[in-house]
Order: C-alpha cells, then structure tokens, then sequence
C-alpha cells in the first residue's frame, strides 16, 4: 500500500528509487528538525524562556535545547531531594515545602533566562560572521 501511495504522490515509474521508503518520505516531506539560519531577537527569546513551557521553543530556536535542558538538571535534582527530605520529617510544616520548590521554579526560569540571553547573541555572531554550518 505504502508503494502505491509513494508511486502516486512521487509520479515516478516502476523502478524503485530512494524516496519510496514511506518513512523516509514523511521525514524529508513534513519533518524539519532545525530552524532556518536566520537572526534571532535577543529580548522576545527572553521572554519566551520566561514561560516554561514556550522557553523549549526558545531554546531550539537558537539549537541549545538539549544543552541548556542538562544545566538545569541538577537544579531539579536538588529541587526533589530537598523536598524529599522536608517531606521525611514531620515536624516541618507545609509552608518551606512550597517555597523550595518556587524558589527552585524561579531560579531555574532565572538560569534560562540568561542562558538562552548568551546563546542567542553568540547564535546572532555566528550568523552575522558566515560561521553557520
């Protein structure tokens, strides 16, 4: 089913060339994995890494999403064994729980904040300088 799908949507003859694999055909067709090689705007990334879950558009943007994703790995880390640790004694009251975890919250979106600043503007000098893969 897959041939008669690619043979009528490629319009090649019989014989069986590379884009006939229906996988390979959805990737190359829908699926784009890297941002043009344009310029970015420094501040609207800013504030898009503001919002935690629109700063995953930021960070891949300027394609350091997987890299600004492991610095902010131990920050949750300790975010989850300080609050494990809080929950463990029972006399501490609810109150520090909630504000660990929003400090946590707030200086990971912080951390984001000024990595994705730096990223964007060295993404912007490359551009600028042709040094663009």
């Amino acid at each position: 089913m897959y041939y008669v799908v690619i043979k009528l949507l490629n319009n090649t003859s019989d014989k069986k060339v590379h884009s006939d694999n229906f996988a390979y055909w959805i990737c190359e067709s829908i699926v784009v994995w890297d941002p043009k090689p344009e310029q970015v705007s420094v501040k609207r990334l800013m504030i898009y890494s503001l919002i935690p879950i629109v700063s995953i558009y930021a960070m891949w943007r300027i394609q350091k999403f997987w890299k600004i994703t492991l610095i902010l790995i131990p920050f949750a880390i300790v975010d989850r064994l300080l609050t494990a640790a809080m929950t463990q004694n029972p006399s501490s009251e609810i109150g520090p729980l909630d504000f660990i975890s929003l400090f946590f919250l707030g200086i990971s979106v912080i951390v984001t904040v000024l990595l994705v600043k730096h990223y964007a503007g060295k993404y912007n000098e490359k551009i600028m300088n042709g040094k663009f893969k």
